[in-house]
């Protein structure tokens, strides 16, 4: 194998006044990999042949876990507006192993930043702090409508109200041809997400002692996945029931949209 990448972070104090203070910390990783070589069989001397299982791939020259299926092409050759299956040409042969499939790409995020703004207000007695973060440079399979489609003729894809007709044609291209492909259910896994919004008010010691009987008191309010911009056209980029090495996703819900409210006390 092998791993190389960059990280980059970087910290600044961008205003420093008694009543208003904004700090801000960027941070921002990419990362490759390559399979170099499987080896060889240390009883025959011959190279280990590549793994293929039904999504990805472990053939030498490409991404640990690589995305992999055939591609196709399809055209309205008509313009009535419906795609038909004698419209969609799925790739039979072709490719590294001359088997049709070509190489989509990774099944993990190569670029991740995080961009952290955190404000000071009213002399440091309030301080308000939000995270938004952006992950990419990746594909995932949409096994939702991917699923759905393959498996009956009434999925959302063909069945709504003009639909579009890319939509339409990787569902004929999944369901209908021979062999069958699901390469546009790989979606790019590109999104940026509002992670985290918190505020700390630092209550007076006087009031702590007074009404609480303590020596000091804050209160903290948080709210987490507050909103997202993708073009994914599942329910969610992060949705995921797999224990393994690769994402998946089928009918699964994303992280959730949640709040909290924490009083700490100090005696």
């Amino acid at each position: 194998m092998k791993n190389a990448g960059a990280e980059f972070q970087l910290n600044g104090q961008v205003l420093d006044r008694r009543m208003l203070a904004w700090d801000m910390t960027l941070s921002f990783s990419h990362n490759s990999n390559k399979l170099v070589t499987l080896g060889k069989d240390p009883k025959t001397g011959v190279g280990i042949p590549p793994i293929i299982n039904t999504t990805t791939r472990q053939l030498e020259g490409y991404p640990i876990n690589g995305y992999w299926q055939r591609p196709y092409t399809w055209s309205d050759a008509n313009s009535d507006g419906i795609i038909t299956p004698n419209e969609v040409t799925v790739q039979s042969t072709g490719g590294p192993l001359n088997d049709g499939f070509e190489f989509i790409g990774y099944s993990q995020p190569r670029d991740e930043v995080s961009i952290v703004n955190g404000f000071d207000l009213f002399s440091r007695k309030l301080r308000v702090s939000a995270l938004v973060d952006y992950k990419g440079g990746a594909n995932l399979q949409n096994n939702e409508e991917g699923f759905l489609c393959q498996q009956s003729t009434s999925c959302p894809e063909t069945s709504s109200l003009h639909p579009e007709l890319w939509r339409q044609a990787r569902a004929i291209a999944a369901r209908d041809k021979s062999p069958v492909t699901q390469w546009d259910y790989f979606e790019k896994l590109q999104f940026w997400r509002f992670r985290e919004l918190t505020a700390t008010l630092t209550v007076p010691d006087k009031w702590a002692s007074k009404v609480i009987r303590a020596q000091g008191a804050t209160l903290t309010f948080g709210a987490r996945n507050l909103h997202i911009w993708t073009k994914w056209t599942a329910a969610d980029p992060e949705q995921n029931y797999s224990q393994q090495d690769t994402q998946a996703t089928l009918l699964t819900a994303g992280p959730p949209k949640y709040y909290t409210v924490r009083l700490n006390l100090r005696y």
